[in-house]
Formats: structure tokens, C-alpha cells, sequence
């Protein structure tokens, strides 16, 4: 399926919007207890997601997944992943439903 700029604009705002009601500022790269905040999950569920991401079997992760880097033993979520896992979840959910 081709990208959808509107989805894009709106996972952007929204992004945007939950980034200033958590008091973060926007930036390349945000740590776990940022991405948390900003999902309302715990700490574990971000790392599955992230585990998802990284499972050497999956040729296509599955959308929940999350891309992440890793700084020593520390995850880090960039800004694009988070747009790009709000976009996926919320065009995934429309196409299911």
C-alpha cells in the first residue's frame, strides 16, 4: 500500500501534542522511560516491542514492532521509529477493522 501523507501529518501532531503534555521536549532520540510516558506502557512491553524489532526469524516484523538502538546495554528510540510505529499501528488498526 502506498504511504498516506495525511496519516503522516496526523501521527506527527499527535506525536507533537503528547510529546508537550508529558512535558518532554522533541528530539532525534528518546530514552524507555520517555516512550513509556508518552504510550502509557511499562517498561516491559516497550522492550518486547522493541524485541519484536530485533528477532533475527522475523524477515517482516510485525507492525507492534518497534525499532530501537542500542547505547551499550540501553535502548534508544528515535524520533522517525516512533512516527513510523504510530503511523503503521494506527494504518494497521483502520485496515483490520
Amino acid at each position: 500500500s502506498r504511504p498516506d501523507p495525511d496519516l503522516r501529518t496526523r501521527v506527527e501532531r499527535q506525536l507533537a501534542d503528547l510529546l508537550r503534555a508529558e512535558g518532554i521536549p522533541p528530539r532525534a532520540v528518546y530514552r524507555p522511560g520517555e516512550v513509556c510516558r508518552l504510550l502509557r506502557i511499562s517498561r516491559s512491553t516497550l522492550l518486547a516491542l522493541c524485541q519484536l524489532a530485533e528477532h533475527p526469524a522475523a524477515r517482516q516484523a510485525p507492525p507492534r514492532a518497534l525499532d530501537s538502538f542500542l547505547v551499550g546495554c540501553h535502548h534508544r528510540i528515535s524520533h522517525a521509529a516512533l512516527v513510523e510505529w504510530l503511523e503503521r499501528n494506527q494504518k494497521f488498526q483502520r485496515d483490520s477493522a
